[in-house]
């Protein structure tokens, strides 16, 4: 099972990055206002009505049926040279993503939440 944890370990070993990851409670986010899927790209609150649960979905039976995956790590590194080849600042096409400002993340932590 690939969890979220997983996911971000290996972006930031892929990246070389020094970020530190901090686990906070979908309602604690919820209550200080995060706003789902946008300041926190990926996130979504399992209470949502709609989307909730999305990514928990269960792919052992299509793994079962012979599914395979590239590593995980190949995937990151050819996403990340895709979005720097066409989400170059500079570049026509529209910001995908504007996450969460870091002034907002550094005041969140700082609060507990």
């Amino acid at each position: 099972m690939l969890t979220m944890g997983r996911l971000l370990e290996d972006c930031a070993a892929v990246t070389e990055s020094l970020a530190r990851f901090v686990w906070v409670p979908d309602e604690d986010l919820l209550a200080a206002g995060v706003k789902p899927w946008t300041e926190l790209p990926l996130w979504i609150p399992e209470s949502d009505s709609r989307l909730g649960g999305m990514l928990l979905a269960d792919n052992h039976r299509a793994m079962a049926a012979g599914l395979t995956f590239r590593p995980l790590t190949d995937t990151i590194r050819a996403t990340l040279d895709w979005d720097r080849r066409e989400g170059a600042h500079g570049h026509d096409a529209p910001i995908r993503v504007t996450p969460i400002a870091p002034e907002r993340e550094v005041e969140l932590l700082a609060h507990g939440v």
